[in-house]
C-alpha cells in the first residue's frame, strides 16, 4: 500500500463540557492522521471507509434573474 492510497482519520468537530478537553481538542482538529495496516483488518477498511465517510452537501444557490432583480 502506497502512503498515498492509506486511510486517513480526521477530526473535524468536537465539544466537551470540560475546558481542559475542549484545549486539547484545539490541538488535534483538523489534522489528519494516518490509519495503520493492519493486515487481518485489511479486508474490512473499504468498509469501514464507507460508513464513517462524510459526504459535505452544498447549500443549494438561488440564481436570480435580471426581471426579479428590479422588483
Amino acid at each position: 500500500m502506497t502512503p498515498d492510497s492509506a486511510y486517513k482519520f480526521i477530526l473535524q468537530t468536537a465539544r466537551s463540557n470540560k475546558p481542559w478537553l475542549n484545549n486539547s481538542f484545539a490541538f488535534v482538529l483538523g489534522k489528519a492522521f494516518p490509519i495503520p495496516v493492519i493486515p487481518q483488518l485489511a479486508p474490512f477498511m473499504p468498509l469501514a471507509y464507507a460508513l464513517l465517510k462524510v459526504e459535505l452537501e452544498l447549500p443549494e444557490q438561488k440564481v436570480v434573474t435580471a426581471i426579479e432583480a428590479k422588483s
